[in-house]
């Protein structure tokens, strides 16, 4: 499927969730365990740790890819939340926007990567509140993003409400990683649940959204 959609570029900022990425766990849970593992150096532990974030990186990729593929110059923009070095507020530059797929996916592929030994604070809610509030902040000076698409793995989006509400972006999309109602998320723009598989139907009806 194409998407042409309205004649108008879009210049999407992605927000990818490193605190309750699509695992039935948090992601504290998968830190704690890679401490056990890295301390007692113990065989059974040999696994990748961020296969979760990874394939949250893949459907964010896939979203992107689409939009790139557009016959409309489109930008994108990365930005993670959670278990992560980069917790400060987000900078919308020319340099952080990019206008083409390889230089977005080695950007996403560097980003999406659990760090272990990052502090959450108190716990993980704060954390979730700290992180959802950081959106309304962006600093983007030049106007150079019209799009956020805000993906999240919470059960439980009481401290995500409104995340978006004194954002100026044109169009905001929520897409829940765990099939819940993220509409508060983004109470002026669009909410969408998508399967655990990330499928390529996912990706339509995301892209669907932001072309709106």
């Amino acid at each position: 499927m194409q998407f042409i959609g309205p004649l108008s570029k879009t210049h999407c900022i992605f927000a990818g969730d490193l605190l309750n990425f699509g695992k039935d766990k948090p992601a504290e849970s998968e830190v704690q365990r890679d401490k056990y593992c890295r301390l007692f150096l113990k065989k059974e532990c040999v696994y990748a740790l961020s296969p979760a974030p990874l394939d949250e990186g893949s459907f964010i990729l896939g979203i992107a890819k689409t939009l790139f593929d557009r016959p409309l110059d489109s930008t994108a923009a990365i930005w993670v939340y959670g278990y992560t070095k980069d917790s400060k507020i987000f900078k919308v530059t020319n340099d952080t926007m990019f206008n083409n797929y390889e230089d977005f996916e080695s950007e996403v592929k560097d980003k999406m990567t659990i760090v272990p030994n990052v502090s959450p604070g108190k716990n993980s809610r704060r954390l979730s509140f700290r992180a959802v509030s950081l959106p309304r902040y962006f600093k983007d000076e030049g106007h150079n993003a019209n799009c956020i698409v805000f993906l999240t793995a919470v059960n439980n989006v009481n401290a995500f409400e409104n995340a978006t509400l004194k954002t100026s972006f044109s169009k905001e999309v929520a897409v829940s990683l765990k099939s819940v109602d993220v509409s508060s998320i983004v109470p002026k723009g669009e909410a969408i649940k998508v399967s655990r598989g990330y499928t390529k139907d996912d990706v339509d009806r995301v892209m669907k959204a932001i072309l709106k």
